[in-house]
């Protein structure tokens, strides 16, 4: 015998107003043009940055799996590596974005449509992440 549940037409709504609301969530806020682009690779140009080489996750994960580790263990591995690589980025834009700031300013002023003077460190911080982690973005640069 089974069991067979009736799903209301308001539960329904519901379920699309939060699949909806998770959608735009993760939504980028802002909209990257090329000449985001150009700013951000006069940017790295000014301060000399040059990422980091990118972790080789694959094969990372093969060697532990022959080591036989736990699912779970590599994904905790796998995740403070990424954590570490993002550090690594984040410490080599640090250290030298005074030598960028106009520019820098520009960038974050140009995509979010505020004055860099008025927003506070978090949103300026929050807007700069949002650069980095728009799909392909970071791909013009490796």
């Amino acid at each position: 015998m089974t069991k067979t549940q009736v799903i209301s037409d308001e539960t329904v709504k519901e379920m699309r107003e939060e699949v909806t609301k998770k959608i735009e969530e993760n939504k980028s806020n802002y909209k990257i043009e090329m000449e985001h682009l150009y700013l951000l690779s006069q940017i790295a140009d000014k301060i000399n940055f040059e990422f980091p080489e990118f972790p080789d996750y694959d094969s990372k994960r093969e060697e532990m799996e022959n080591d036989k580790k736990t699912k779970k263990q590599i994904e905790k591995q796998l995740k403070k590596m990424q954590g570490k690589y993002g550090k690594d980025i984040m410490l080599g834009l640090f250290k030298s974005m005074y030598k960028a700031k106009q520019e820098i300013n520009e960038l974050i002023s140009s995509i979010t449509k505020k004055n860099v003077k008025e927003m506070s460190l978090k949103e300026v911080k929050d807007s700069f992440m949002e650069i980095l982690n728009t799909d392909g973005v970071l791909d013009f640069f490796r």
